[in-house]
């Protein structure tokens, strides 16, 4: 019996399902997890996005659970509408137990998610969710549903929606256990080796949330992140890691930190992360490389350096082209990732993003592509009537970064579709995305 059931929703189509959800654990579960036992409270974690049965997953987990008192559920966009379902199973098994929901994408559309006519959402988590799931689960047990106490939480009062005082972004993360994992399927994940070193981003590119939802950029000390990392490799005997940063090499100099220790605790791994084109040095990348880096994210969206400047990266494209030949000569293999259908496309400057990915193929890179998506919270869906985008879609499904979701002021959704296709099938070999139209100047 487990006071508390957190439960990862599966993806809603088996190709999200294949490419995002069975590939890592849910470190914010994990986060969760830690935090609850902490506190000496019992918690246990159904990761139902690596079953073949979902449902009988969680069935069986929650007559095993006998009638938690906390179930949370985590989603984004994309398995809303699954979480939504798990939400109403978890009632009619339990209808007394308390029901919350949390991450990104209920906390921008927490309104909606409380007043859904169904009524099996009792509450939404804001943001992040550590202290407040253990202020939350303090409150159901030692004073009652006195739920205006708890910080950072939105919750259901009859038919109205109440909102206490926001919770601070956490400043000192080194004062957060590490994720536990113990409670996670780590056996099934095909990448087990998940690590988490900074929260936020010091940018604010309008198609990200990453600097609203995290709130302003932190960062975990080097000796920290290297003890996590330490416990990866010797207590899970995970050799490859994936250090998921919004951007890992912000810091410089906590960069050469971890690196340094991972070298001299002769730690043995292999690890990817994400960094900038401006922030790539020849300096940098040989540590990385030294330490076991082997592959570097790093985020371009067009090849036209206007639309760069219009996305608030503060990147140039030299800088890109720098960070390729710099990185490669590391001994590290960048792959750069690139957006298709934004406000400003046009088929003249889509090519410009299809010359720039093919010049940094032939250099030895990476490229991947999807297509730019109005999330909840972002500024690119806050700000959609100022950027000229008119959003179609009426079912959060529909939201995903292979599917157009609006009409931009050049391309309607079936062009913006087509510029995916068309490199899709350039880097396969069935076709040729680059025609008469004239590169578009800067």
């Amino acid at each position: 019996m487990s006071e508390v059931l957190l439960i990862n929703p599966p993806m809603w189509s088996p190709a999200e399902h294949a490419a995002f959800s069975s590939l890592c654990p849910p470190l914010g579960l994990g986060y969760l997890a830690a935090s609850l036992l902490q506190h000496d409270f019992s918690a246990r974690i159904v990761d139902l996005s690596v079953w073949k049965n979902p449902s009988e997953e969680l069935s069986t987990a929650l007559r095993e659970c006998q009638s938690p008192k906390l179930v949370g559920i985590t989603c984004v966009t994309q398995n809303y509408f699954v979480a939504r379902k798990v939400a109403r199973m978890v009632k009619q098994a339990y209808p007394n137990t308390f029901v919350v929901f949390g991450g990104p994408h209920v906390s921008y559309t927490a309104e909606e998610v409380l007043l859904n006519p169904d009524h099996n959402v009792d509450a939404v988590a804001l943001f992040e969710g550590e202290r407040t799931i253990v202020d939350l689960c303090d409150a159901l047990r030692r004073r009652g549903p006195d739920l205006q106490c708890v910080a950072g939480l939105a919750f259901r009062d009859g038919d109205r929606m109440l909102v206490n005082q926001p919770r601070p972004a956490e400043k000192n993360l080194d004062s957060l256990p590490f994720p536990a994992r113990h409670l996670l399927p780590m056996a099934e994940y095909r990448r087990p080796g998940t690590l988490m070193s900074s929260r936020g981003c010091p940018q604010k590119c309008i198609f990200c949330i990453s600097s609203t939802y995290e709130g302003n950029y932190r960062k975990r000390s080097a000796a920290n992140v290297v003890e996590e990392l330490s416990l990866l490799r010797h207590t899970w005997n995970t050799k490859e890691i994936y250090i998921i940063d919004n951007v890992f090499t912000v810091d410089a100099q906590r960069v050469r930190e971890i690196c340094a220790q991972i070298v001299d605790r002769k730690l043995e791994i292999e690890f990817n992360c994400v960094s900038r084109a401006d922030l790539v040095t020849a300096e940098l990348m040989s540590l990385l490389h030294m330490a076991g880096c082997r592959r570097v994210e790093i985020g371009v969206e067009t090849g036209t350096q206007q639309f760069i400047d219009a996305f608030e990266k503060h990147i140039t494209l030299e800088q890109v082209r720098r960070a390729a030949e710099v990185t490669i000569k590391a001994g590290i293999r960048p792959m750069f990732t690139f957006q298709v259908g934004s406000p400003f496309d046009t088929e003249a400057a889509l090519m410009n993003t299809h010359r720039l990915a093919a010049e940094l193929r032939a250099k030895g890179a990476l490229t991947f592509f999807s297509i730019m998506t109005p999330y909840p919270g972002t500024p690119l869906a806050i700000r959609a009537e100022e950027l000229g985008i008119k959003i179609h879609a009426k079912d959060w499904a529909e939201y995903r970064t292979s599917n157009p979701v609006y009409d931009s002021r050049h391309l309607d959704q079936n062009g913006i579709r087509h510029a995916l296709y068309r490199e899709i099938m350039f880097q396969t070999g069935m076709g040729d995305p680059f025609s008469a139209v004239p590169e578009q100047t800067a």
